[in-house]
């Protein structure tokens, strides 16, 4: 209703605690090493995005999303508004718009071989084995992957008013990818070399 997307506006203004703290956070996160080593993202980064972040075209990993994380705090600053995306120019609009880190689809919705190709060349360019998003709700609450297991979509509709689900994503060195659901827990497979991206590890 136009009433809950004023109340939540208002939360989500940055002069309010979650507006505020939600300001704070990074955008896009790598965490893990060797075969762990994994790009977290709410909805998924596309390359040109990472290639319109201001910075030399020999950037790779921890610089790009650095730029992508220091971008999307400076557009959030901004944006006051249930339409703070309409507020901002370009490049801050590319980050609040429908192919942003925190909008887009495709990855959970395009055909696999698009996905694959946009998926690869963001690995490769930020250093990480694979992606895992949110964003697009899975339609039994169980996790899915895509690309061999290079994409992982985790969102299985916690909340009441989709599906109710739980379920947890966990990678460790000795049983890699599990899906964690209230009772068992499920090898997630993945069809690919972790030896394929020889990079230096660093983390962001």
């Amino acid at each position: 209703s136009l009433l809950g997307l004023r109340r939540w506006s208002h939360v989500l203004s940055p002069d309010q605690p979650l507006g505020a703290a939600l300001r704070r956070r990074r955008t896009t996160v790598v965490v893990g090493d060797a075969h762990c080593r994994t790009v977290f993202v709410h909805a998924g980064i596309l390359p040109g995005v990472l290639a319109q972040q201001g910075i030399s075209s020999s950037a790779v990993g921890v610089q790009l999303l650095g730029a992508l994380n220091r971008g999307m705090a400076e557009v959030l600053a901004d944006c006051n508004s249930e339409n703070c995306a309409q507020q901002i120019t370009s490049p801050g609009y590319v980050l609040m718009g429908d192919d942003g880190p925190v909008w887009y689809r495709g990855y959970a919705m395009d055909g696999e071989a698009t996905v694959c190709n946009r998926l690869l060349a963001v690995l490769q360019t930020v250093h990480a084995h694979r992606m895992v998003i949110g964003h697009t709700v899975q339609s039994n609450g169980r996790l899915h992957t895509r690309c061999g297991g290079r994409l992982h979509l985790i969102d299985v509709g916690m909340s009441r008013a989709y599906l109710g689900a739980t379920a947890g994503w966990e990678c460790t060195q000795n049983s890699g990818v599990v899906a964690m659901y209230p009772d068992e827990r499920s090898p997630v497979a993945e069809n690919f070399s972790h030896e394929s991206f020889p990079f230096r590890h660093q983390n962001v």
